[in-house]
C-alpha cells in the first residue's frame, strides 16, 4: 500500500489502475465490496488498485457547522484498505476549490491526469462534482470519452436497512460493539502508540498492563469503561502493518475514579500472553487495538482489595467473550 497526495507524480503512464472513490471512513463492509469488485477486475489484467479517499472528511467542508467525528484516521483507513487489497490510497485534498469543480474536470485531473484509470467501481446512486452536477448520464459520457469502464455495485445491507458510517458511528458512540462489528464486518479499530506508566497496576493491582496514548481528537470512541478487546502488536511505528500475533485480553480507557490525580489514560491487559508467541510492542510502537464488546463503566472503588475482586470479575466475563468468539 502507497499513500499518494497531490504533492506527488502521477502515475507511470503505463500503469493502469482500478479505481472506487468515496470518504471510505470506517471501511466497512460496504466499502469492503467496492474494493473487492476492483481487487477482482484487478486480478490478472496488471492493473493496481486504487481508492480515492477525501481528507478532510467531505462534511467537515459542505456541513461546517456540524461536528465529523471519524470512525478512522488515515493510518487506520490505509491499515484496512491494505489488507484489501488496495495498491494506492489517494488522499483528495478536499476544500472549497475542490468542492467546486466539476465531474468532467475530477475524472480529466484526478482518475485519468494522476491514477490513470481504466476501470471505475462505484455504489449505486454514486455522484462526484459540483453539486452533483450532471448526473449519472454526464458521468458515464465522460468516463466513456476517456475509455474509463464503469461498474456498479448495490449497498450492502444489515437488518434491512443500508450499512452506512453514520449508523456505525452512533452504535460505537453508545457501546453497542457486536452491532457495530457485524455492520464493519471485522471489531472496531484503535490504532494507539505505546507509553511508560506509572506501574500502578502491575506492583498493586496484581494486573500488568501496557499503556498507551489516547486516540487523537475528532476519533470516535466507544463510553470509557473496560472492553473485551485484542491486541495486535508488530506494526511497526505507523500502524499500517497487519495480519500479526494478537493478544486476548482487557482493555480500559477513561479517568481513574479510585485513584485521585491520575490523567485519562488507556491500557492493555493480556490474557494469553504466555501462550499467543506476540512479542510486547516497545514503547514508542504503535499497536492495533480491536474491540469486541463492552463489560462495564468505570467507576470508582472503596479500596484496591474491591478493585482487585472486580478486575477478577472482568477477566472471567472476557475469557467468555472470546470462548463464544472463538469457539
Amino acid at each position: 500500500m502507497k499513500i499518494i497526495t497531490e504533492n506527488d507524480a502521477p502515475l507511470p503512464p503505463d500503469q493502469k489502475t482500478v479505481v472506487t472513490v468515496g470518504n471510505f471512513d470506517g471501511v466497512h463492509r460496504g466499502h469492503a465490496r467496492l474494493i473487492a469488485r476492483a481487487v477482482g477486475l484487478a486480478s490478472g489484467s496488471g492493473a493496481a488498485v486504487a481508492a480515492v479517499a477525501f481528507e478532510p472528511h467531505t462534511r467537515t467542508v459542505v456541513y461546517p457547522e456540524l461536528s465529523t467525528m471519524l470512525l478512522t484516521t488515515i493510518p487506520e483507513r490505509a491499515a484496512l484498505m491494505a489488507g484489501m487489497g488496495v495498491d494506492y490510497l489517494f488522499l483528495a485534498r478536499f476544500d472549497e476549490k475542490f468542492r467546486e469543480m466539476g465531474q468532467d474536470e475530477f475524472i480529466e485531473k484526478v482518475l485519468v491526469g494522476r491514477l490513470r484509470a481504466a476501470d471505475w467501481v462505484m455504489g449505486e446512486g454514486h455522484h462526484v462534482g459540483r453539486d452533483r452536477e450532471g448526473g449519472k448520464k454526464n458521468l458515464h459520457f465522460v468516463c466513456g470519452k476517456y475509455h474509463i469502464n464503469t461498474f456498479s455495485e448495490p449497498p450492502e445491507m444489515c437488518r434491512g436497512a443500508m450499512i452506512s458510517s453514520t449508523r456505525i458511528r452512533g452504535l460505537v458512540g453508545e457501546g453497542r460493539l457486536p452491532e457495530a462489528r457485524e455492520m464493519l464486518g471485522r471489531p472496531y479499530l484503535i490504532a494507539a502508540r505505546r507509553v511508560r506508566g506509572l506501574h500502578v497496576a502491575t506492583t498493586r493491582l496484581d494486573c500488568p498492563t501496557l499503556n498507551f496514548k489516547m486516540p487523537e481528537a475528532g476519533k470516535v470512541l466507544p463510553p470509557a469503561g473496560v472492553y473485551a478487546a485484542e491486541l495486535e502488536a508488530g506494526t511497526g511505528t505507523d500502524g499500517i502493518d497487519t495480519g500479526r500475533k494478537r493478544l486476548f485480553g482487557a482493555l480500559y480507557f477513561g479517568d481513574c475514579p479510585t485513584y485521585e490525580g491520575r490523567e485519562t489514560h488507556f491500557e492493555f491487559h493480556a490474557l494469553n500472553f504466555d501462550r499467543s508467541g506476540a512479542a510486547e510492542p516497545a514503547v514508542g510502537e504503535s499497536v492495533n487495538l480491536w474491540l469486541y464488546e463492552y463489560i462495564r463503566p468505570g467507576v470508582a472503588f472503596p479500596s484496591e482489595d474491591a478493585l482487585k475482586a472486580q478486575i477478577a470479575i472482568d477477566v472471567d466475563k472476557i475469557r467468555n467473550v472470546f470462548v463464544d468468539i472463538y469457539k
